[in-house]
């Protein structure tokens, strides 16, 4: 707050040397604008301190009536947001849940996938043995025939 304080307290003092205007009190008077809640002319600009000049000449009722209904329609659009914001966090725990379930899923993927993969080795060696079995069973008899044909 300090420096956010000083930056606008040195600003407003700055105007006020530019300007050269006094406050009822007699000494230079900080330029500032009304924004206090239940100001009757909100933004209007004066100088002083606790005494001040107002620097400019007062709304008409017209201004007055405009100025609040952009302040009341800014009200709204503020808490229009602040609904849509938590809206969105709502939404931000839905996608961090569906992330969660994503990322479980991936980690099943990845497992199956694996186990496939063994499992398609184990079929490779499978059928290696199935063609060996297979090309003794067509070389036995043709041995055993041999070998009986000689005896």
């Amino acid at each position: 707050m300090s420096s956010s304080s000083s930056t606008t307290n040195s600003n407003s003092y700055r105007r006020c040397l530019e300007r050269g205007v006094k406050c009822k009190c007699g000494i230079l008077a900080p330029y500032w604008e009304a924004w206090k809640n239940g100001t009757r002319d909100p933004g209007r600009r004066f100088y002083g301190c606790s005494r001040y000049k107002w620097a400019e000449p007062q709304y008409t009722e017209r201004g007055r009536e405009v100025i609040e209904d952009l302040r009341m329609k800014l009200s709204v659009k503020c808490d229009e947001l602040l609904y849509l914001c938590d809206d969105l966090s709502l939404d931000e725990k839905e996608v961090s849940s569906f992330k969660e379930k994503l990322s479980v899923a991936e980690m099943k993927n990845k497992e199956t996938v694996e186990l496939l993969n063994m499992k398609d080795k184990e079929l490779e060696k499978l059928k290696k043995l199935f063609v060996l079995l297979a090309l003794l069973c067509c070389i036995f008899p043709y041995l055993f025939l041999m070998f009986h044909e000689r005896v």
